[in-house]
């Protein structure tokens, strides 16, 4: 349902307790037959399943909000997106849509194959209500933007889909809506049209239009949003900040796909980073050998005692919704911090978790630096059995953009827990040669007891805490601040040292 968009207290689009049936017909005769209400004249051969696709859902995005939409296929998403449409009607619940709505959810939708590219460009503009003026300088817009030139004049069908893909997205974003809402629609095309339509979305994105993003990439949904909501089975299985609900996200993939791993098929994870710096030495601030510590969560079960449920199934993911209905209280992959927030783990081989960490800025926990300065990160494990541990501790810096820009390593820490205990262990940035901009931080622990390298994978990983802090770096007024600010060893020769003969070489 629209409303007025004149009214800005009013929200962009609002579903409340929004549920939505599909009737599962065998075929198009099945689908006639109980359109036109034969069923109830003659009895029909079979009852026609229902599929739930939403359950409920309840959630608000305000004017000029950019969210992103994330869950496994078949979760709801595209559903959702087709409500706020208005393709389709809820089964029961209230949808409601204030202004203009311009949805890229199926590029080349009405686009002719005999017409020519201008031609189809000019349709799909006035079809979006564009006359006049703003019309010829929407198709101007449309023709630089896709640099096609005479192949304008040509029939679409003559197209290769990656020009099909320029003159589609291109004339899909010409428009200026006030909700725009985009499908999984941006990886068509070339490196370079792909990098130019990305530009093009973030311009759109920060243009104050209300943007509803799907997508599979973690990257995206941080690029361009600053709220996320994840669907799962049907309902909203969480909703906040873009990183968190990420990282709770990753982190409940991350823990189902590992079920589906033996040992001998998992990955190796210690993939270079663009610029890697090694601590001389992970300092141990202190180590807790009370028995009295606190009590760390369940361990693990061995892989011989349970048996793996099939966590593809809409039946599993019901049953986790059910008893578990709020990711936050999932000890496996909620982890509450000392400071009260809730951050999500993966977790992996039985052995070690964390169970909380902290940044600290000249010995206060605030989570900006400038570059130069210095951090100092404490983190604390706590042990799942007694043992002797061999293991490494790992910090990766993440942009916002997902790319992993620097990586922090320790040697090898050996020590020896009995369940319940707990160690700390810190690590000092001094002086932080991070560029200025902000930081995702993720923390993981390896076990090394076997390996005694730093060859790590991922049935060594103990735990692992994903994208789990922001933290954003000042740095000097360059309009270009570079992502290192790298040391060097610099020698200056006197001018004594060179002769005329060797200056005349130079010249």
């Amino acid at each position: 349902m629209k409303t007025d968009q004149s009214d800005p207290s009013l929200p962009a689009v609002r579903l409340e307790d929004v549920t939505k049936i599909y009737d599962l017909y065998n075929s198009p005769g099945e689908m006639l037959f109980y359109t036109l209400g034969i069923q109830k004249i003659l009895k029909p051969k079979r009852e026609v399943p229902r599929f739930t696709a939403l359950r409920n859902i309840s959630f608000t995005i305000g004017k000029g909000e950019r969210v992103g939409l994330i869950g496994r296929n078949g979760a709801g998403k595209t559903t959702t997106l087709r409500l706020i449409t208005g393709n389709y009607p809820p089964t029961t619940g209230t949808v409601e849509v204030q202004g203009t709505v311009q949805a890229l959810m199926q590029l080349g939708l009405g686009f002719h194959p005999e017409f020519t590219g201008y031609e189809n460009i000019k349709a799909a503009l006035n079809y979006n209500g564009l006359l006049g003026p703003q019309l010829d300088e929407a198709i101007a817009d449309v023709v630089d933007f896709c640099e096609l030139g005479a192949f304008l004049n040509q029939p679409l069908k003559t197209y290769s889909l990656g020009m099909q893909s320029r003159v589609q997205f291109a004339a899909a974003t010409a428009i200026h809506p006030d909700i725009l809402i985009v499908d999984e629609v941006l990886g068509a095309g070339d490196a370079y049209f792909s990098a130019k339509s990305a530009l093009r979305m973030e311009r759109l994105a920060k243009s104050g239009c209300t943007l509803i993003l799907v997508s599979h990439s973690w990257q995206m949904i941080q690029q361009y949003c600053e709220r996320a909501i994840w669907l799962e089975a049907g309902r909203v299985r969480m909703d906040g900040p873009a990183f968190e609900v990420l990282a709770g996200y990753e982190s409940h993939i991350a823990g189902a796909t590992a079920k589906f791993h033996s040992k001998g098929d998992e990955m190796p994870v210690s993939q270079s980073a663009p610029w890697e710096m090694t601590q001389s030495q992970f300092s141990n601030v202190s180590q807790d050998s009370s028995a009295n510590g606190i009590n760390p969560d369940s361990p693990e079960p061995e892989a011989s005692d349970r048996t793996a449920p099939d966590y593809a199934s809409v039946d599993w993911i019901a049953d986790q919704l059910r008893t578990k209905e709020n990711i936050k209280g999932d000890q496996e992959t909620a982890l509450k911090l000392s400071d009260g927030r809730t951050v999500f783990r993966v977790a992996g081989v039985n052995g070690l978790r964390f169970c909380d960490f902290r940044v600290l800025v000249d010995s206060a926990q605030k989570n900006v630096v400038r570059t130069g300065g210095s951090i100092a990160i404490e983190m604390e494990l706590v042990a799942q059995r007694s043992d002797h541990f061999a293991c490494s501790y790992w910090i990766h810096f993440f942009g916002l953009d997902g790319m992993r820009l620097a990586r922090v390593r320790s040697p090898i820490d050996k020590f020896e827990l009995n369940e319940g205990e707990k160690r700390r262990v810190s690590v000092r940035l001094d002086p932080v040669l991070l560029g200025t901009r902000d930081y995702l931080l993720s923390f993981s622990v390896f076990d090394n007891k076997t390996t005694e390298s730093s060859a790590d994978t991922l049935h060594q990983r103990f735990d692992m805490l994903p994208r789990c802090y922001q933290l954003k770096v000042l740095g000097s007024n360059d309009s270009d601040a570079p992502i290192l600010h790298h040391n060097g060893g610099w020698h200056f020769g006197g001018s004594e040292h060179i002769t005329p003969a060797v200056i005349k070489d130079y010249i």
